[in-house]
Protein backbone atom coordinates (compact mmCIF):
# COMPACT_ATOMS: atom_id res chain seq x y z
CA UNK A 1 0.00 0.00 0.00
CA UNK A 2 3.35 2.55 0.60
CA UNK A 3 4.51 1.90 -2.24
CA UNK A 4 1.11 2.81 -4.18
CA UNK A 5 0.83 5.84 -2.35
CA UNK A 6 4.53 6.90 -2.46
CA UNK A 7 3.69 6.61 -6.26
CA UNK A 8 1.16 9.45 -5.91
CA UNK A 9 -1.97 6.82 -5.95
CA UNK A 10 -4.89 7.81 -3.66
CA UNK A 11 -5.69 4.72 -1.26
CA UNK A 12 -8.62 3.47 0.95
CA UNK A 13 -8.16 -0.05 2.45
CA UNK A 14 -11.43 -1.92 3.64
CA UNK A 15 -11.45 -5.07 5.50
CA UNK A 16 -14.54 -6.13 3.72
CA UNK A 17 -16.62 -6.10 0.81
CA UNK A 18 -19.55 -4.38 3.11
CA UNK A 19 -17.30 -1.79 4.75
CA UNK A 20 -15.91 -1.27 1.22
CA UNK A 21 -19.98 -0.15 0.00
CA UNK A 22 -20.76 1.81 2.58
CA UNK A 23 -18.09 3.61 2.83
CA UNK A 24 -17.25 5.23 -0.67
CA UNK A 25 -20.39 6.74 -1.28
CA UNK A 26 -19.85 8.03 -5.00
CA UNK A 27 -16.46 8.16 -5.22
CA UNK A 28 -15.28 6.68 -8.54
CA UNK A 29 -12.13 4.29 -8.10
CA UNK A 30 -10.39 3.78 -10.77
CA UNK A 31 -8.32 0.44 -9.88
CA UNK A 32 -9.36 -2.02 -7.15
CA UNK A 33 -8.00 -5.31 -5.62
CA UNK A 34 -10.80 -7.11 -4.12
CA UNK A 35 -10.92 -10.55 -2.15
CA UNK A 36 -13.78 -12.75 -3.18
CA UNK A 37 -14.76 -14.11 0.42
CA UNK A 38 -18.09 -13.21 0.08
CA UNK A 39 -19.35 -13.67 -3.56
CA UNK A 40 -22.82 -11.82 -3.46
CA UNK A 41 -21.62 -8.81 -1.91
CA UNK A 42 -18.35 -8.88 -4.19
CA UNK A 43 -19.66 -8.92 -7.19
CA UNK A 44 -22.76 -6.29 -5.92
CA UNK A 45 -18.94 -4.07 -5.09
CA UNK A 46 -17.96 -4.79 -8.37
CA UNK A 47 -21.07 -3.47 -9.96
CA UNK A 48 -21.02 -0.18 -7.49
CA UNK A 49 -17.48 0.70 -8.76
CA UNK A 50 -18.51 0.18 -12.87
CA UNK A 51 -21.75 2.64 -12.50
CA UNK A 52 -19.28 5.06 -10.83
CA UNK A 53 -16.93 4.70 -13.03
CA UNK A 54 -17.11 2.23 -15.94
CA UNK A 55 -13.31 2.82 -16.94
CA UNK A 56 -12.84 1.41 -13.14
CA UNK A 57 -9.94 -1.91 -13.59
CA UNK A 58 -10.93 -4.69 -11.16
CA UNK A 59 -8.01 -7.71 -10.17
CA UNK A 60 -9.20 -10.06 -7.56
CA UNK A 61 -6.53 -11.27 -4.70
CA UNK A 62 -6.47 -15.10 -3.67
CA UNK A 63 -4.58 -17.36 -1.08
CA UNK A 64 -5.06 -20.19 -3.39
CA UNK A 65 -6.42 -21.00 -7.20
CA UNK A 66 -10.04 -21.56 -7.52
CA UNK A 67 -11.54 -22.19 -11.03
CA UNK A 68 -14.88 -21.83 -9.48
CA UNK A 69 -14.63 -18.20 -7.57
CA UNK A 70 -12.22 -17.00 -10.50
CA UNK A 71 -14.28 -17.71 -12.79
CA UNK A 72 -16.88 -15.59 -10.92
CA UNK A 73 -14.69 -13.18 -10.41
CA UNK A 74 -13.92 -12.23 -13.81
CA UNK A 75 -17.56 -13.04 -14.89
CA UNK A 76 -18.67 -10.21 -12.76
CA UNK A 77 -16.16 -7.49 -14.31
CA UNK A 78 -12.25 -8.35 -12.38
CA UNK A 79 -9.63 -7.60 -15.39
CA UNK A 80 -6.51 -10.76 -13.77
CA UNK A 81 -6.50 -13.04 -10.78
CA UNK A 82 -3.48 -12.32 -8.08
CA UNK A 83 -1.94 -15.10 -6.33
CA UNK A 84 -1.03 -14.09 -2.50
CA UNK A 85 1.90 -13.80 -1.33
CA UNK A 86 2.55 -10.78 -3.82
CA UNK A 87 6.42 -9.78 -5.12
CA UNK A 88 7.60 -6.68 -4.15
CA UNK A 89 6.26 -3.73 -6.31
CA UNK A 90 3.32 -6.74 -7.32
CA UNK A 91 0.59 -4.04 -6.92
CA UNK A 92 2.38 -1.38 -8.09
CA UNK A 93 2.99 -2.70 -11.49
CA UNK A 94 -0.81 -3.81 -11.96
CA UNK A 95 -2.00 -0.65 -10.96
CA UNK A 96 0.58 0.83 -13.64
CA UNK A 97 -0.19 -1.68 -16.51
CA UNK A 98 -4.18 -1.72 -15.57
CA UNK A 99 -4.19 2.30 -15.81
CA UNK A 100 -2.28 2.48 -19.07
CA UNK A 101 -4.58 0.21 -20.52
CA UNK A 102 -7.25 2.40 -19.35
CA UNK A 103 -6.30 5.46 -20.70
CA UNK A 104 -5.93 3.44 -24.56
CA UNK A 105 -9.56 2.75 -23.71
CA UNK A 106 -10.85 5.90 -22.66
CA UNK A 107 -8.33 8.12 -25.01
CA UNK A 108 -6.83 9.91 -21.81
CA UNK A 109 -3.56 11.32 -21.48
CA UNK A 110 -2.79 11.57 -25.46
CA UNK A 111 0.54 12.73 -25.68
CA UNK A 112 1.43 16.18 -27.25
CA UNK A 113 1.33 17.54 -30.47
CA UNK A 114 4.37 17.83 -33.42
CA UNK A 115 6.58 18.88 -31.20
CA UNK A 116 7.38 15.55 -29.47
CA UNK A 117 8.46 14.30 -32.70
CA UNK A 118 12.16 15.09 -32.04
CA UNK A 119 14.93 15.69 -35.05
CA UNK A 120 16.40 18.65 -36.72
CA UNK A 121 17.00 17.20 -39.99
CA UNK A 122 15.13 18.50 -42.24
CA UNK A 123 12.83 15.15 -43.05
CA UNK A 124 11.59 15.78 -39.95
CA UNK A 125 10.84 19.43 -39.67
CA UNK A 126 9.11 18.76 -42.72
CA UNK A 127 6.71 15.63 -41.14
CA UNK A 128 6.01 17.92 -38.42
CA UNK A 129 4.87 21.32 -40.78
CA UNK A 130 2.79 18.55 -42.62
CA UNK A 131 0.68 17.11 -39.02
CA UNK A 132 0.19 20.89 -38.31
CA UNK A 133 -1.64 20.83 -41.62
CA UNK A 134 -3.49 18.04 -41.71
CA UNK A 135 -4.64 18.13 -38.24
CA UNK A 136 -6.48 21.69 -39.27
CA UNK A 137 -8.64 19.34 -40.85
CA UNK A 138 -10.70 17.07 -38.48
CA UNK A 139 -12.04 14.54 -40.68
CA UNK A 140 -9.16 13.95 -43.56
CA UNK A 141 -8.33 10.75 -43.06
CA UNK A 142 -4.39 9.78 -43.08
CA UNK A 143 -2.00 6.96 -44.12
CA UNK A 144 1.44 7.12 -41.94
CA UNK A 145 3.83 5.22 -43.28
CA UNK A 146 7.45 3.80 -42.80
CA UNK A 147 9.59 1.17 -41.85
CA UNK A 148 9.08 -0.36 -38.18
CA UNK A 149 10.38 1.82 -34.59
CA UNK A 150 9.96 4.69 -36.90
CA UNK A 151 7.13 6.57 -34.58
CA UNK A 152 4.02 6.22 -36.88
CA UNK A 153 2.07 5.64 -33.17
CA UNK A 154 3.48 9.35 -32.30
CA UNK A 155 2.53 10.73 -35.20
CA UNK A 156 -1.06 9.78 -35.03
CA UNK A 157 -0.94 10.73 -31.32
CA UNK A 158 0.00 14.29 -32.61
CA UNK A 159 -2.20 14.84 -35.49
CA UNK A 160 -5.12 13.86 -32.87
CA UNK A 161 -3.66 16.46 -30.27
CA UNK A 162 -3.18 19.37 -32.73
CA UNK A 163 -6.48 19.10 -34.05
CA UNK A 164 -9.74 20.10 -32.70
CA UNK A 165 -10.38 16.47 -31.10
CA UNK A 166 -7.89 16.82 -29.24
CA UNK A 167 -10.37 16.91 -26.02
CA UNK A 168 -11.82 13.56 -26.98
CA UNK A 169 -10.75 10.20 -27.58
CA UNK A 170 -7.46 8.78 -29.40
CA UNK A 171 -8.11 4.83 -29.35
CA UNK A 172 -5.84 2.59 -31.11
CA UNK A 173 -5.74 -1.15 -32.19
CA UNK A 174 -2.76 -3.37 -33.75
CA UNK A 175 -4.84 -5.12 -36.87
CA UNK A 176 -1.53 -7.63 -36.68
CA UNK A 177 -2.26 -8.46 -33.13
CA UNK A 178 -6.08 -9.74 -33.15
CA UNK A 179 -7.03 -12.81 -34.88
CA UNK A 180 -10.02 -11.49 -37.90
CA UNK A 181 -12.69 -12.88 -35.89
CA UNK A 182 -11.73 -10.92 -33.00
CA UNK A 183 -10.71 -7.54 -34.69
CA UNK A 184 -14.04 -7.32 -36.25
CA UNK A 185 -15.89 -7.57 -32.84
CA UNK A 186 -13.29 -5.35 -31.32
CA UNK A 187 -13.59 -2.71 -34.44
CA UNK A 188 -17.10 -3.07 -34.87
CA UNK A 189 -19.06 -4.32 -31.41
CA UNK A 190 -21.45 -6.98 -31.10
CA UNK A 191 -24.58 -7.63 -29.82
CA UNK A 192 -25.47 -10.66 -26.83
CA UNK A 193 -25.33 -13.99 -28.46
CA UNK A 194 -23.51 -12.50 -31.92
CA UNK A 195 -21.50 -15.31 -30.94
CA UNK A 196 -20.84 -17.91 -28.82
CA UNK A 197 -19.33 -15.97 -26.09
CA UNK A 198 -21.01 -12.96 -26.63
CA UNK A 199 -23.18 -13.14 -23.29
CA UNK A 200 -23.40 -9.29 -23.16
CA UNK A 201 -23.90 -6.56 -26.06
CA UNK A 202 -20.63 -4.36 -26.26
CA UNK A 203 -19.64 -1.45 -28.11
CA UNK A 204 -17.02 -1.91 -30.52
CA UNK A 205 -14.08 1.05 -31.06
CA UNK A 206 -16.16 3.14 -33.84
CA UNK A 207 -18.48 3.78 -31.56
CA UNK A 208 -16.08 4.93 -28.44
CA UNK A 209 -14.27 6.70 -30.39
CA UNK A 210 -16.69 8.90 -31.57
CA UNK A 211 -16.22 12.47 -31.75
CA UNK A 212 -12.57 11.85 -31.40
CA UNK A 213 -9.91 9.71 -33.59
CA UNK A 214 -9.07 6.02 -34.46
CA UNK A 215 -5.64 5.04 -35.12
CA UNK A 216 -5.92 1.55 -36.80
CA UNK A 217 -1.70 0.61 -36.83
CA UNK A 218 -0.50 -2.58 -39.14
CA UNK A 219 -3.69 -2.06 -41.72
CA UNK A 220 -2.29 -3.81 -44.19
CA UNK A 221 -2.46 -7.15 -41.95
CA UNK A 222 -6.22 -7.22 -42.04
CA UNK A 223 -8.07 -9.11 -44.08
CA UNK A 224 -10.07 -8.29 -47.60
CA UNK A 225 -13.68 -9.22 -45.82
CA UNK A 226 -12.96 -6.60 -42.91
CA UNK A 227 -11.54 -4.53 -45.64
CA UNK A 228 -14.28 -4.27 -47.42
CA UNK A 229 -16.72 -3.79 -44.41
CA UNK A 230 -13.95 -0.80 -42.75
CA UNK A 231 -14.66 0.61 -46.89
CA UNK A 232 -18.59 0.78 -45.99
CA UNK A 233 -17.93 2.34 -42.44
CA UNK A 234 -16.06 5.43 -44.31
CA UNK A 235 -17.96 5.52 -46.91
CA UNK A 236 -21.04 5.86 -45.29
CA UNK A 237 -20.05 7.06 -41.66
CA UNK A 238 -22.10 4.72 -39.58
CA UNK A 239 -21.10 1.76 -38.03
CA UNK A 240 -23.50 -1.41 -37.55
CA UNK A 241 -22.76 -3.91 -34.13
CA UNK A 242 -22.16 -7.39 -35.20
CA UNK A 243 -26.03 -9.64 -34.87
CA UNK A 244 -26.83 -5.91 -34.44
CA UNK A 245 -29.39 -4.22 -36.79
CA UNK A 246 -29.49 0.11 -35.92
CA UNK A 247 -27.08 1.70 -37.98
CA UNK A 248 -24.88 4.26 -35.79
CA UNK A 249 -23.37 7.46 -37.29
CA UNK A 250 -20.22 8.50 -36.44
CA UNK A 251 -17.77 10.98 -36.46
CA UNK A 252 -14.30 9.92 -36.02
CA UNK A 253 -11.36 10.64 -37.75
CA UNK A 254 -9.59 7.75 -39.03
CA UNK A 255 -5.78 7.35 -39.20
CA UNK A 256 -4.26 4.49 -40.13
CA UNK A 257 -0.33 2.98 -40.65
CA UNK A 258 1.85 0.65 -42.56
CA UNK A 259 4.84 -0.37 -43.12
CA UNK A 260 4.12 -2.21 -46.18
CA UNK A 261 4.18 -0.81 -49.66
CA UNK A 262 0.49 -1.09 -50.05
CA UNK A 263 0.52 0.59 -53.65
CA UNK A 264 1.92 -2.85 -54.30
CA UNK A 265 -0.21 -5.04 -52.02
CA UNK A 266 -3.04 -3.23 -54.29
CA UNK A 267 -1.60 -4.10 -57.50
CA UNK A 268 -0.59 -7.64 -56.10
CA UNK A 269 -4.47 -8.17 -55.35
CA UNK A 270 -3.66 -7.92 -51.19
CA UNK A 271 -5.16 -5.02 -50.30
CA UNK A 272 -8.22 -3.10 -51.99
CA UNK A 273 -7.48 -0.50 -54.63
CA UNK A 274 -10.60 1.44 -53.30
CA UNK A 275 -9.70 1.54 -49.56
CA UNK A 276 -6.40 2.18 -50.18
CA UNK A 277 -7.29 5.61 -52.11
CA UNK A 278 -9.94 6.09 -49.40
CA UNK A 279 -7.15 5.95 -46.34
CA UNK A 280 -4.42 7.60 -48.45
CA UNK A 281 -6.04 11.22 -48.71
CA UNK A 282 -3.21 12.54 -46.86
CA UNK A 283 -0.04 10.19 -46.65
CA UNK A 284 2.50 11.25 -43.61
CA UNK A 285 5.84 9.10 -44.31
CA UNK A 286 8.47 8.85 -41.63
CA UNK A 287 12.02 8.17 -42.86
CA UNK A 288 13.56 5.57 -41.56
CA UNK A 289 17.22 6.73 -39.21
CA UNK A 290 19.91 5.61 -41.36
CA UNK A 291 18.39 8.27 -43.90
CA UNK A 292 18.74 11.44 -40.54
CA UNK A 293 21.68 10.27 -38.90
CA UNK A 294 21.85 14.26 -38.08
CA UNK A 295 19.22 13.65 -35.71
CA UNK A 296 20.33 10.51 -34.03
CA UNK A 297 22.61 12.96 -31.33
CA UNK A 298 19.66 14.69 -30.16
CA UNK A 299 18.05 11.63 -30.26
CA UNK A 300 20.57 9.41 -27.96
CA UNK A 301 21.05 12.57 -25.32
CA UNK A 302 16.80 12.68 -24.86
CA UNK A 303 16.62 8.80 -24.23
CA UNK A 304 20.00 9.07 -21.95
CA UNK A 305 18.24 11.91 -19.69
CA UNK A 306 14.34 9.61 -19.99
CA UNK A 307 16.08 6.49 -19.03
CA UNK A 308 18.64 7.93 -16.30
CA UNK A 309 15.13 9.59 -14.67
CA UNK A 310 13.53 6.72 -15.16
CA UNK A 311 15.77 4.89 -13.58
CA UNK A 312 17.17 7.13 -10.72
CA UNK A 313 20.43 7.04 -12.06
CA UNK A 314 23.06 9.84 -12.77
CA UNK A 315 23.73 9.97 -16.34
CA UNK A 316 26.55 11.53 -18.57
CA UNK A 317 25.61 13.13 -22.51
CA UNK A 318 26.93 10.35 -24.97
CA UNK A 319 30.47 11.55 -25.60
CA UNK A 320 31.82 12.88 -29.49
CA UNK A 321 33.45 8.95 -30.21
CA UNK A 322 30.26 7.34 -29.19
CA UNK A 323 27.72 9.53 -30.87
CA UNK A 324 30.19 8.86 -33.82
CA UNK A 325 29.81 5.33 -33.42
CA UNK A 326 26.11 5.42 -33.05
CA UNK A 327 25.70 8.02 -35.89
CA UNK A 328 27.95 4.94 -38.47
CA UNK A 329 25.34 1.71 -37.03
CA UNK A 330 22.39 1.67 -39.52
CA UNK A 331 19.68 1.26 -36.98
CA UNK A 332 17.77 -1.39 -38.75
CA UNK A 333 15.16 -1.29 -35.93
CA UNK A 334 15.14 2.44 -36.46
CA UNK A 335 14.25 4.99 -33.38
CA UNK A 336 12.98 2.24 -31.34
CA UNK A 337 15.95 0.23 -31.24
CA UNK A 338 17.96 3.45 -30.64
CA UNK A 339 15.75 4.03 -27.86
CA UNK A 340 15.56 0.34 -26.46
CA UNK A 341 19.85 0.12 -26.48
CA UNK A 342 20.27 3.39 -24.38
CA UNK A 343 18.04 2.62 -22.62
CA UNK A 344 19.80 -0.83 -21.91
CA UNK A 345 23.10 0.71 -21.49
CA UNK A 346 21.66 3.38 -18.92
CA UNK A 347 20.69 0.95 -16.83
CA UNK A 348 23.34 -1.32 -17.06
CA UNK A 349 26.03 1.37 -16.82
CA UNK A 350 24.83 1.84 -13.23
CA UNK A 351 25.47 6.02 -13.40
CA UNK A 352 28.97 5.73 -14.95
CA UNK A 353 29.65 7.30 -18.38
CA UNK A 354 28.40 5.00 -21.83
CA UNK A 355 31.13 3.83 -23.82
CA UNK A 356 31.02 2.21 -26.57
CA UNK A 357 31.30 -1.37 -25.07
CA UNK A 358 27.47 -1.03 -23.46
CA UNK A 359 26.51 -1.05 -27.04
CA UNK A 360 26.83 -5.06 -28.37
CA UNK A 361 25.40 -4.06 -32.05
CA UNK A 362 28.17 -1.58 -32.69
CA UNK A 363 30.75 -3.92 -31.76
CA UNK A 364 29.36 -6.32 -34.16
CA UNK A 365 28.81 -3.89 -36.46
CA UNK A 366 32.42 -2.46 -36.82
CA UNK A 367 34.14 -6.05 -37.39
CA UNK A 368 31.71 -6.38 -40.19
CA UNK A 369 31.81 -3.31 -41.81
CA UNK A 370 35.49 -3.71 -42.03
CA UNK A 371 35.43 -6.98 -43.31
CA UNK A 372 33.44 -5.82 -45.81
CA UNK A 373 35.16 -3.66 -46.92
CA UNK A 374 38.46 -5.52 -46.89
CA UNK A 375 36.86 -7.91 -49.26
CA UNK A 376 35.92 -5.37 -51.45
CA UNK A 377 38.68 -4.39 -51.54
CA UNK A 378 40.86 -8.01 -51.90
CA UNK A 379 38.20 -8.21 -54.36
CA UNK A 380 38.92 -5.46 -56.86
CA UNK A 381 42.73 -6.49 -56.76
CA UNK A 382 42.26 -9.97 -57.69
CA UNK A 383 39.87 -8.22 -60.75
CA UNK A 384 42.72 -5.61 -61.53
CA UNK A 385 45.47 -9.06 -60.72
CA UNK A 386 43.58 -11.17 -63.34
CA UNK A 387 43.47 -8.93 -66.37
CA UNK A 388 47.08 -7.76 -65.95
CA UNK A 389 47.61 -11.58 -66.04
CA UNK A 390 45.53 -11.88 -68.89
CA UNK A 391 47.03 -8.75 -70.86
CA UNK A 392 50.26 -10.30 -70.34
CA UNK A 393 49.50 -13.28 -71.94
CA UNK A 394 47.89 -11.89 -75.13
CA UNK A 395 50.80 -9.43 -75.33
CA UNK A 396 52.97 -12.82 -75.63
CA UNK A 397 50.59 -14.29 -77.89
CA UNK A 398 51.25 -11.05 -80.33
CA UNK A 399 55.02 -11.15 -79.75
Amino acid sequence: MEGLRAAGHRVFAFGTAQSALDSIGNTAIDAAFLSFRDPGLCRELQSRLKQQNNACQIALMTDRPSDEKDAQALEAGAREVLLRPFAAGRLEAVVERVTSSREKRTGRSVAGGADTLLGESPSMASVRRLIVQVASSPDTSILITGESGTGKELVARAVHAESQRASQPFLEINCAAIPENLLESELFGHEAGAFTDATRSRAGLFELADRGSLFLDEIGEMGHELQAKLLRVLDTRSVRRLAGHELKKLDVRILAATNRDLEAEVQDRRFRGDLFHRLNVVRVHLPPLRERRADIDLLARHFVTVFGRKFGREVHDPDDLLLARLRRYDWPGNVRELANSLERAVLLADGRPLQVDDFPMLLVAGPIRERARLSAKSGRGAFRYKLARLKSRDQRRAS
